[in-house]
């Protein structure tokens, strides 16, 4: 049975996995790249309607992760990688992010990504980088692997507890719930360490069908769940 919680009745990382952009498209006879860029709208949308109307400090988006990069052809992705990039100018004017003094950090290996993605990565995190209030990490080129690997890597020989861990990794505290939409049931290599007491929400929409309402209904779900942290 749902307990009420006895703390922060609202997580204060979110994680959100986005998924069925392609099935969405087919659903909707939609052609993938009009698809995509209402994907990013709907990211941007997400953001606000966490970030801005609740007291959740920080979320954490997974874009496009190392194997999308990698594995997919260039045609595959450019559409993606575009509109995401739209997306990212977007943010640099939008109002709720200075207003909110948002933080916003693109991580995972991207260095491939065209020059205007690079552009706007750099521009993005250039201005938002004396904020602090709230926190928005863009996983892009992302693997909750690889994010590991890097730790070791730069720390071999080191003693890591649970804290030195943290702080070494990109994504730099625990994830307290986990969104993940189109009724797929998997994590998709996201980052691996910082879910290890996440709770889980699956929804069965598409990811551009998300609305305000769904959101809302995730996070007074939360409210509702005990979290014992294995005690």
């Amino acid at each position: 049975m749902l307990k009420m919680a006895t703390t922060n009745p609202y997580p204060d990382h979110v994680l959100v996995i986005p998924d069925g952009n392609r099935r969405y498209a087919r659903a909707n006879n939609m052609p993938l790249e009009k698809t995509y860029k209402l994907a990013a709208s709907t990211m941007g949308n997400v953001a606000k309607w966490i970030l801005r109307d609740t007291k959740t400090s920080q979320l954490t988006i997974h874009g496009l992760s190392y194997d999308n990069v990698n594995k997919r052809k260039w045609y595959e992705i450019e559409p993606i990688v575009n509109a995401i990039t739209d997306e990212f100018e977007k943010w640099i004017d939008y109002s709720v992010v200075h207003e909110k003094k948002i933080k916003i950090n693109i991580h995972g290996e991207n260095e491939t990504l065209p020059k205007r993605f690079q552009d706007a990565k750099g521009r993005i995190e250039e201005n938002t980088k004396v904020y602090g209030d709230k926190q928005l990490n863009v996983l892009i080129g992302y693997s909750g692997t690889r994010e590991i690997l890097s730790l070791l890597k730069r720390s071999y020989g080191n003693t890591i507890d649970d804290t030195a861990l943290l702080n070494y990794l990109w994504i730099n505290t625990p994830i307290d719930i986990v969104i993940r939409t189109s009724n797929t049931y998997r994590l998709s290599n996201c980052p691996l360490y910082q879910i290890n007491y996440a709770e889980l929400v699956f929804i069965e929409k598409c990811f551009p069908e998300i609305t305000r309402e769904d959101i809302k209904k995730v996070m007074g779900e939360y409210s509702l769940r005990e979290r014992r942290y294995g005690k």
